[in-house]
């Protein structure tokens, strides 16, 4: 994976090396395979958006985040967690530098949507029910079985999810509705 000064270090430069990626007239790692580089990268590029308060490297940082997540749709687990750093990374941007509806990076709404996608799997009774189910099975010293890895899962993912509203709820302009708002103190209680 080239280094940011090999794009002349501007995200022009990073923006257009990932376009010939994505259309396959440049080679780079495959994200399915080595995550590791593109981690690296990642880590390059929101740097440079932190350090610069510039918004052009976090678009580049998000593009890039959507590639990989696109390209690991199929590895189990990375993709939940890339998706949450990804959404967690959008809350960071809305904190330095404000809220703006309407923006593509600024605006809280499709941050709302992707959580809504989690809370609306379950009700917060079937998932204070699934919890209190999955904790008695492990308490009465079943196995871990498939099943119950599933529920546990599952859980998490949405605990995953919900921190990313927490942390959302906290900013200035951000309103969760009811739904989501009735969600947020089962947080603590998801495994």
């Amino acid at each position: 994976m080239p280094h940011l000064e090999a794009f002349g270090d501007t995200p022009q430069g990073v923006a257009a090396w990932l376009t010939r990626v994505r259309a396959g007239t440049e080679l780079a790692p495959s994200p399915a395979e080595d995550v590791n580089s593109w981690l690296g990268l990642l880590v390059q590029l929101r740097s440079k958006a932190d350090q610069r308060h510039d918004l052009a490297w976090a678009r580049v940082a998000l593009a890039v985040y959507a590639y990989v997540i696109g390209k690991r749709a199929h590895k189990e687990g990375s993709l939940g967690e890339l998706s949450a750093d990804a959404m967690m990374y959008r809350v960071h941007l809305m904190d330095c530098h404000g809220v703006v509806p309407g923006d593509d990076l600024l605006d809280p709404g499709p941050v709302l949507m992707w959580v809504g996608q989690a809370v609306r799997t379950l009700t917060v009774a079937e998932a204070r029910a699934l919890v209190a189910l999955c904790w008695h099975r492990v308490q009465a010293g079943n196995a871990p079985d498939q099943a119950l890895l599933a529920d546990f899962r599952r859980l998490r993912w949405i605990k995953n999810r919900l921190n990313v509203a927490r942390q959302l709820a906290l900013l200035t302009g951000v309103q969760l509705d009811h739904k989501l708002q009735s969600w947020l103190p089962v947080w603590d209680e998801l495994p």
